[in-house]
């Protein structure tokens, strides 16, 4: 028996005493119209083609019957399943996942306090936050609506 006719006998085999609808590839439909089978064509040229279970039981008893040959076309092709045995693909290796490394923390600097501007130091190119800390470092107390200038010249004026 050949094998497109022994995977037709094979699926009947699952369908004895049933009245489902089963759905077919395009070259078991045509070797099953070969045996005088009764499909029915899908609405649209993209559905699949169907047949009622009790008549592809019988095709499938008229196949295991007759000596039939194999419509051209009806031949199983590479996307479709077969009950030949084909070749057996070569055992896949197992895949094996990289090791699992800790991240690294990343290397810190130890942060340094700015140094307090000397005498010498030009007060006017720090911003108005590094002037309050200056001069909250040194004691004195900075109004919050004061501006650059006045904190300047407090800095100035207080005992270092």
């Amino acid at each position: 028996m050949k094998p497109e006719h022994k995977r037709i006998v094979d699926l009947a085999a699952g369908w004895e005493d049933s009245r489902a609808t089963v759905t077919l590839s395009p070259a078991d439909a045509l070797l099953l119209t070969s045996v005088g089978a009764k499909v029915v064509p899908g609405k649209r040229a993209i559905d699949p083609v169907t047949i009622t279970a009790p008549e592809l039981c019988d095709a499938a008893a008229a196949i295991l019957a007759g000596d039939f040959e194999t419509p051209e076309g009806a031949e199983p092709t590479p996307n479709q399943q077969s009950v030949s045995p084909g070749p057996v693909a070569p055992p896949v290796s197992p895949v094996v996942a990289p090791p699992v490394v800790p991240p690294v923390p990343p290397v810190v600097a130890p942060t340094v306090p700015p140094k307090a501007p000397e005498e010498g130091d030009k007060l006017e190119e720090l911003t108005v936050a590094e002037l309050r800390n200056l001069a909250t470092d040194r004691g004195l107390t900075v109004p919050s609506n004061a501006v650059k200038a006045a904190i300047i010249e407090a800095i100035r004026k207080a005992p270092k």
